[in-house]
Parts: structure tokens; C-alpha cells; sequence
């Protein structure tokens, strides 16, 4: 059997002895989707198991903790909006039926799937947030989604992607995170920072121009931010941000 190489794009921790991991596979042209998801399982004599989504570009991938109702899984999400949510019960596949390119509805690109006290949301291009209730993915993103003035066939998917990648320049979320339904941030294109109290969204200061990438919660709710060229801010929406690195790399973090 041939040895293939991948690449690892997202991973999650299930626990100090489990991981879920996604990959593309080397061999395979870049622009062509498909995806490897590996569990490491640090106690078992065979440690790594893996299973193939063909078609699918996986950008994400997130752990769902059990809750009175519902056991444990590890989600991904594809740009196109796949969602894979796995179980020990068994697989479930859904839709978020407006993302993506490959559909006539497609607004974008999604970029980031996160669990917050239990739900799961899920963000991306054009500032597009979803919710997930009772497998029914729904928006939460009024008035932050940006609506496209022009029409783009939906068969002119090069054309679609040129364009949209414009519009991701001024308008893309690239994550989302909170600690519970009314208390919600999400992070973007040119320094944006977002906050979400449950009933709506409010565009908070932009203190630099630096596309941010991904958000991580403190035990205290303060958030540290990164972002392109090594930036960094910290900060929460009640007591203000501050940059604590600004630019100072050639990497992004």
C-alpha cells in the first residue's frame, strides 16, 4: 500500500488522552476537496484511526461536551457548510444550507465551527453566523451579514470564488466564540471584533487594521486575540481591548 502524506488544517482535544484531527492529503491537488480525519487515542495499543470525506474541504473542527440530553461528539465543517457530527451512537450528517459556493444560496465560504455552552455555531464569509437547534442550522447574523449587490451564477463557481474572495477582504469572520449564548464574540477581516448579547450584535472599537484569526477564553472571560503579523490583543467587550502585540512578524499567528 502506498504511504500517503497529509497536512494537518484543524484539530480538537477530547480529552488529555484523545484528539480529533483533520487533514488533506499531500498526493492530491490543492484545490481538490477531500479530507482524512484521524482520532489519537493515547490508551488504546493501536493509537490512530482515521476516516475519509471525499468532497469534503474540512476548515474546522470542534469538540461537543455531553449534556443531559445529548452524549459527546466530536464535530468538522467544511467550507461548503458539511457538517460531520460523530458519535459513539452513530454519524450524523447536515447542511447549512446557505454557505458555501456550490449552491445558488451560497453566501460563502464558512471558516470556524465552535460549541458554546452546548450549542453549535458556526461562522464565515460575508459576516454569516448560524446557530444550530434541533439539526436546523439558522442564522443569528442580522445586521452584520453582508449582502452581495451583484448576482453571480451559480455554475460560474471560479468567477463566484474570485468575487467573494473580494469581498472576504473587507468582510469575513474567521472565528466565534463566547461563554454562553449572551455573551458572544466573533473576529474578522481588518480588526473586527464582534459581540453578540443574545438578541443582537454590536461592531465594538477597532483598535488595528490586522486581520484577526482566532479567539481564545480565559478563566477570568478575557479574551486574547491573534491575529496577521504576529498581532495580539486582549481585552474584553465591558472593560475595552488593547493591542499587546501589534505586527511585530512576518508569521501570522
Amino acid at each position: 500500500m502506498k504511504e500517503n502524506k497529509v497536512t494537518i488544517t484543524s484539530g480538537c482535544a477530547v480529552d488529555e488522552n484523545i484528539y480529533y484531527i483533520s487533514s488533506r492529503l499531500n498526493n492530491l491537488p490543492i484545490d481538490e476537496p477531500y479530507s482524512r480525519l484521524f482520532f489519537y487515542q493515547e490508551k488504546t495499543e493501536e493509537k490512530w484511526f482515521y476516516h475519509d470525506l471525499p468532497k469534503w474541504n474540512i476548515v474546522s473542527t470542534c469538540f461537543k461536551p455531553s449534556t443531559p440530553t445529548d452524549e459527546r461528539a466530536v464535530c468538522a465543517l467544511s467550507e461548503e457548510g458539511d457538517v460531520e457530527i460523530l458519535m459513539r451512537s452513530g454519524t450524523v450528517i447536515e447542511k447549512i444550507i446557505d454557505a458555501g459556493l456550490e449552491s445558488d444560496r451560497g453566501i460563502g465560504y464558512l471558516t470556524r465551527i465552535r460549541c458554546i455552552d452546548g450549542d453549535l455555531y458556526a461562522c464565515g464569509d460575508q459576516n454569516q453566523v448560524y446557530k444550530r437547534n434541533n439539526g436546523q442550522w439558522n442564522h443569528i447574523d442580522d445586521g452584520i451579514l453582508v449582502s452581495s449587490s451583484f448576482e453571480i451564477p451559480a455554475k460560474a463557481k471560479n468567477m463566484r470564488a474570485a468575487i467573494l474572495n473580494a469581498v472576504r477582504e473587507d468582510s469575513c469572520l474567521y472565528d466565534i466564540a463566547g461563554q454562553s449564548s449572551n455573551d458572544i464574540y466573533a473576529v474578522g477581516a481588518n480588526g473586527c471584533i464582534l459581540h453578540y448579547n443574545g438578541r443582537k450584535w454590536s461592531r465594538l472599537k477597532q483598535i488595528t487594521a490586522a486581520d484577526l484569526y482566532e479567539i481564545h477564553l480565559t478563566e477570568s472571560n478575557d479574551l486574547i486575540i491573534v491575529g496577521s503579523k504576529g498581532t495580539v490583543i486582549s481585552g474584553n467587550q465591558k472593560s475595552g481591548f488593547k493591542v499587546e502585540l501589534r505586527k511585530k512578524y512576518d508569521s501570522d499567528f
